[in-house]
């Protein structure tokens, strides 16, 4: 494992008094490669990296502390540090957590009574992320102070609700989030400056909040977004997705038609009934083939979807079928044999708006049960996918006909099942 060490051993300005308890003061920046995990426990000291001189604790109800802090950003990045400092009794010998939609802050402390001594190195508690049935609200900011719309699981021990926000002095880099902590990461309503990184100024603080059992329960998850029509250029933008989002979307669309072959490439935040749609729809004119895979979590690495290949054998269904380019009306409809798989018969609307440029297209004719199944759905824009996109599924069980001349009366007589649009 490698670890590279930036250290800054700082002298505070502290009260000295007779009885004062004397510590040692200095902190360390630990940066980790990405497949490292650093633990305190392991055969590798940080006291070379202190000055070895003590300096009086400015309050007497203090003892010498060692100070672990790591926090895990949605992104799997990891920022940790260790500090050797005074620290208030009440504050000593606990390990502690909190979680977020930014990610998870933990800190431990161990400590001692006596001038110059050396704590035992603090260990962090272990990751839990099973549910323990309480929900807080929880919000992210880097702007200003966030309000919670939504609520988040807790997990593990942190049972109880909170706000924090670490602020630099000059505002350069801040954080406000709401979310799940244990119980001692906020016992007042205070600032906790024991936690600052080393060689940072600035400043931590944390409120005691209430659950609020009447809003509703957000995903909070990351996802990569982009758009393009090369893989190879769509360029991800890391991005909170909207607490009804579960899932992170890859989506692959490919559209013929009038002599144009054009593959579509999209990632974004997205829900669940979308994931698994790969299928087609087919048109007099126009196929469109599509294929959207997902993952579950933030940052997740979402499986590259394969595309459906074209199958031109006849499957025995007949639907109505008709493409208008930018319109939402289709007439003037024919018999269109479906082929492979398209067992269905369809009407597909999709609108795409960006800022006063709008496009239209509707269109009859034949899909696979998977495009039904997933349905309608609206896409906002977020990051670098720049564009609202609305499409609208409308489909019906085609029957086989008996004969080409009942072809037509025995669709009218199908029902339609109508997929809503899900926002």
């Amino acid at each position: 494992m490698k670890a590279t060490f930036f250290a800054l051993c700082t002298v505070p300005t502290l009260l000295s008094t007779v009885s004062a308890l004397k510590c040692i003061y200095c902190g360390v920046l630990i940066n980790l490669d990405s497949d490292s995990v650093y633990n305190l426990n392991a055969k590798r000291s940080t006291e070379p990296y202190c000055d070895g001189h003590a300096y009086n604790c400015a309050s007497e109800d203090a003892a010498c502390a060692s100070i672990y802090v790591s926090s895990t950003k949605y992104n799997n990045a990891v920022e940790s540090y260790f500090r050797r400092d005074c620290l208030k009794i009440q504050d000593c010998n606990v390990s502690e957590s909190i979680s977020s939609p930014w990610g998870k802050n933990t800190y431990s402390t161990s400590c001692c009574n006596t001038d110059g001594c050396t704590p035992v190195q603090p260990v962090l508690k272990a990751a839990n992320k099973t549910k323990n049935g309480v929900s807080c609200p929880a919000c992210y900011s880097e702007d200003k102070e966030c309000k919670a719309q939504y609520s988040m699981h807790c997990t593990g021990e942190e049972k109880y609700c909170l706000d924090f926000k670490r602020v630099t002095t000059f505002q350069t880099n801040q954080i406000f989030v709401s979310g799940c902590s244990t119980k001692n990461f906020c016992k007042n309503d205070s600032d906790m400056i024991f936690l600052n990184r080393p060689m940072n100024l600035e400043n931590h603080y944390c409120r005691k909040t209430d659950s609020n059992p009447d809003q509703g329960i957000g995903y909070f998850i990351w996802c990569d977004v982009c758009h393009d029509y090369n893989v190879n250029n769509c360029r991800d933008s890391q991005n909170l997705c909207s607490p009804h989002e579960d899932v992170c979307v890859f989506e692959r669309r490919r559209s013929i038609y009038d002599g144009s072959d054009e593959v579509e490439i999209t990632k974004r935040c997205g829900k669940s009934h979308e994931c698994n749609r790969a299928g087609s729809i087919r048109s007099s004119t126009k196929i469109i083939l599509i294929n959207t895979t997902c993952c579950d979590e933030s940052m997740c690495m979402t499986p590259e979807p394969i595309l459906p290949s074209i199958d031109d054998d006849t499957n025995g269904v007949i639907c109505p079928a008709c493409f208008v380019p930018n319109s939402d009306r289709c007439l003037g409809r024919s018999d269109l044999k479906c082929t492979g798989n398209e067992k269905r018969c369809l009407h597909y609307m999709r609108t795409e708006k960006q800022d006063m440029y709008t496009v239209t297209e509707s269109l009859h004719g034949c899909t696979t049960d998977e495009i039904c199944e997933a349905g309608s759905n609206l896409v906002l824009p977020n990051g670098h996918y720049y564009k609202t996109v609305k499409t609208e599924i409308f489909c019906n069980s085609a029957i086989t006909p008996r004969s080409e001349s009942c072809t037509s009366l025995m669709l009218v007589a199908t029902a339609l099942i109508v997929f809503n649009v899900d926002i």
